[in-house]
């Protein structure tokens, strides 16, 4: 009976063990589980790691590398990429020229105009059907010998200058042999103006019914006119009028 009851005890004790041995195997085969994934998730994050390390490097070795741009055509104010503006004082907008013409002088190689007048000349009479009889072209009033008795010069600053003062001349014959110039100021002549200059017309210049003479601008090229200093000259002929 002793040994029947102790044997039903050993028995009844090994039958409350086993689950407890089975819970404990459970367990232990999860925390295995769980550390094959921990160990598995360290290996993709080193990976990748290596993996992102070269680009970033590579983008700041390029960032570092890479020319700056400075933006802003204005002021003091500049900016990076990737950085902000750095605050400043506007500039003074720049007052737009004009173009260039045959009343302005372009240095080469360099974009500033320069603003010029251009002294042309202005017929002060139209010409009739008899170009030169008096009251036509260049020749003025007729005299008591019916024949032209002045020479009107007319001077127009087709420039974007005003002239404070120039000279206007007139060669002519005042007998067979000799010659004589006149200068005379022509005063202040701002742009687009026109300005007129008389001189006598000599007995002496007239021959065969014509009076032939020379007329100057700026006779002492005082005037700087850029391209318009080669149309400074002109000559006329003032004749008899048909009677």
């Amino acid at each position: 009976m002793r040994n029947g009851g102790l044997s039903r005890e050993i028995h009844r004790f090994q039958g409350k063990r086993r689950p407890a041995i089975k819970q404990i195997k459970r367990l232990s085969y999860m925390i295995k589980i769980n550390m094959l994934c921990l160990m598995v998730a360290g290996v993709v994050s080193v990976a990748a790691l290596t993996h992102s390390l070269p680009a970033e490097a590579a983008k700041e070795t390029f960032e570092r590398t890479k020319p700056h741009v400075n933006v802003g055509s204005q002021g003091r104010g500049s900016a990076e990429p990737g950085r902000p503006a750095r605050s400043g004082k506007l500039g003074k907008p720049t007052k737009p020229k004009p173009h260039g013409g045959p009343n302005s002088n372009k240095a080469p190689g360099n974009s500033v105009i320069e603003i010029l007048p251009d002294l042309v000349f202005h017929m002060p009479y139209p010409s009739g059907p008899l170009p030169g009889a008096p009251k036509t072209g260049y020749c003025g009033k007729q005299g008591s010998t019916a024949l032209a008795s002045e020479v009107v010069v007319g001077v127009r600053n087709k420039g974007l200058k005003p002239v404070r003062n120039s000279f206007v001349s007139v060669t002519m014959r005042t007998s067979p042999t000799t010659t004589s110039t006149v200068n005379k100021p022509l005063g202040p002549l701002a742009a687009g103006a026109v300005g007129t200059v008389k001189f006598p017309l000599s007995k002496g210049a007239w021959k065969d019914g014509e009076a032939k003479f020379k007329m100057k601008i700026d006779t002492g090229n005082d005037i700087k006119e850029g391209a318009g200093e080669n149309n400074n000259q002109r000559e006329y002929t003032c004749v008899e009028p048909v009677t």
